[in-house]
């Protein structure tokens, strides 16, 4: 609760070290692991190269199906144009999400997006 409280409040630096005494304890938490690589992503100016993409394949190799680790390993594929890659984990995501969710809306949005700009780039 106290993370989600740093997000709203966009304190950045403490949420980093609030996930960071967290995964002291949880180590292997793959829900932690995917929230620190958020906030590092966010300290890191919306960036999740380096270090958070670490933690995010460590959150997959714990468990492939977490919601918050394909998301951001569809952001961070996304990130550095592997439009196709970001397409697979979006989709492996869009399986697991309710239709009418907000959720599944932007995912569609940012699978049509990465979609549009892959066939961009095959030009």
């Amino acid at each position: 609760m106290l993370g989600r409280s740093y997000v709203n409040l966009e304190n950045t630096a403490k949420l980093v070290m609030h996930m960071r005494r967290q995964l002291l304890l949880k180590p292997d938490d793959a829900d932690l692991l995917g929230d620190y690589a958020f906030a590092m992503g966010m300290a890191n100016g919306q960036r999740l190269q380096g270090q958070p993409v670490e933690l995010i394949n460590k959150a997959l190799k714990l468990d492939p199906e977490n919601p918050k680790a394909l998301e951001l390993a569809g952001s961070a594929a996304f990130e550095v144009k592997n439009y196709s890659q970001a397409i697979t984990y979006w989709q492996k995501l869009m399986q697991k999400t309710p239709p009418d969710s907000e959720l599944a809306q932007a995912l569609s949005q940012r699978i049509n997006e990465a979609k549009s700009l892959a066939g961009t780039a095959a030009k």
